[in-house]
């Protein structure tokens, strides 16, 4: 006759033991969800605020490559057009860009742009025409545009009757970006090039172009 051994259920496991199990991983969840939050949040703050936006060098499109774009804040004073306006005073600053053109084929318009933090353009478009490899001349305020270098700032976008204020520039001091697009002629529209971030690094015009 064969003995046949009977498998013994399991003990049960104490009904403590399972509300802490149950307690642990609710609490898991929980702060898994709350970290998830705040990358997440951090992530919007800080593309909101246009930090982390650099296209890498060079910028390539169309025919047009740039080597290096150099920005940061110029003294407005030191801008002849928003001297005349009078709504500045020696503290006050303003964006501006050293922009280092490596090749360019054919004849076209570079577009520069300063945004503000919500990424709209604050001022009309800066134009840089380019043919047959350089920039082509241009010596206007807030433009000092030769061969493959252009000097910029908002000034050049700016109309006669602009209503810029200085707290304007001051509120959005750590926000903006400069964006650079090209048209060759004979094309509709302009292709993004790229984009850079403007830190809040008071700089004097000789310090932004000296190489």
């Amino acid at each position: 006759m064969q003995n046949e051994t009977e498998t013994e259920p399991a003990p049960s496991k104490p009904a403590g033991t399972l509300r802490r199990r149950a307690l642990i991983a609710l609490i898991a969840v929980a702060v898994t969800a709350i970290i998830l939050n705040i990358l997440l949040a951090l992530n919007t703050n800080m593309r909101g605020e246009g930090r982390d936006m650099h296209t890498p060098f060079p910028w390539q499109a169309a025919g047009v490559t740039i080597d290096d774009v150099r920005v940061g804040w110029i003294p407005a004073e030191d801008q002849p057009l928003l001297r005349r306006r009078g709504n500045f005073d020696s503290t006050a600053y303003v964006p501006a860009a050293v922009i280092n053109l490596e090749e360019a084929e054919g004849s076209g318009r570079i577009y520069a742009s300063f945004c503000n933090s919500a990424g709209n353009r604050y001022s009309d478009l800066i134009v840089l025409r380019y043919r047959d490899g350089s920039l082509e001349e241009k010596h206007d305020p807030g433009i000092d545009a030769s061969g493959q270098k252009a000097v910029i700032s908002i000034a050049a976008g700016l109309p006669t009757e602009a209503d810029l204020r200085e707290m304007q520039i001051r509120d959005d001091l750590k926000l903006w970006t400069l964006r650079l697009e090209v048209q060759p002629d004979g094309q509709d529209r302009a292709t993004e090039l790229g984009l850079i971030t403007i830190a809040p690094a008071a700089v004097t015009p000789s310090e932004l172009t000296e190489d």
